[in-house]
């Protein structure tokens, strides 16, 4: 898991978080696309919609079908 974490960490764009400035990395780009978000860091959004992290991305994989990176699966 930490790995997979790392592996998305490093991929980073040149959006940056409306709410804490941070500067977003793939995942983040792509949890905002699917739900239309403005650029949000995964912390910020999981704090939106009153979740953990870990529970944030099981709504996603269960609701949205949309997963973590599978260390380049």
């Amino acid at each position: 898991m930490a790995n997979m974490r790392e592996t998305k960490m490093q991929q980073w764009t040149e959006w940056h978080c409306h709410i804490c400035k941070k500067r977003l990395n793939k995942w983040d780009e792509r949890c905002c696309n699917a739900l239309k978000e403005r650029p949000t860091c995964e912390k910020c959004l999981a704090a939106k919609y009153n979740k953990t992290i870990e529970e944030f991305n099981q709504y996603l994989d269960e609701w949205l079908h949309i997963r973590e990176c599978q260390g380049g699966k």
